[in-house]
């Protein structure tokens, strides 16, 4: 950690973030806005922990599951090779008829997140029907 003084009396320090004992970024913490201090991850750093926390939340809902959401997102990447990873989850997550707001919080992305993850998903997929969870589940 280095320490950098500047104006005001702002005490600065570079602090190297870690998570899951991985590198994550460099990030800035700023010990003048509250006693233990705010820190900022830099520019990509910021995604890369958002990302590792949302791959850790997938595993931790997909164990607690039972491995249902596993084997629905392996038939789903047979059938839509085009889907990405994210919306494979979210698939996987509404074939198995969870709600917008329960695949949100096991996946720490808001609803409305889910929602357009649903969006397209429906657009790949040529869903027509008003039930998206209904066509997933003829794979």
């Amino acid at each position: 950690m280095r320490k950098v003084q500047v104006a005001q009396g702002i005490c600065l320090a570079f602090i190297v973030y870690c998570f899951a004992g991985q590198f994550v970024g460099i990030g800035l913490a700023n010990s003048s806005k509250s006693k233990c201090g705010t820190f900022v991850l830099m520019g990509a750093a910021r995604v890369r922990l958002r990302r590792r926390k949302r791959y850790s939340a997938w595993e931790r809902a997909d164990a607690e599951s039972g491995g249902i959401y596993s084997e629905n997102v392996r038939s789903l990447v047979q059938e839509y090779p085009t889907l990405t990873p994210m919306e494979l989850r979210v698939a996987a997550m509404v074939k198995a008829m969870l709600p917008s707001w329960r695949i949100g919080e096991l996946l720490c992305i808001s609803e409305k997140s889910v929602e357009n993850y649903r969006v397209k998903i429906r657009r790949k997929t040529g869903c027509c029907d008003r039930r998206l969870n209904s066509h997933l589940a003829r794979v």
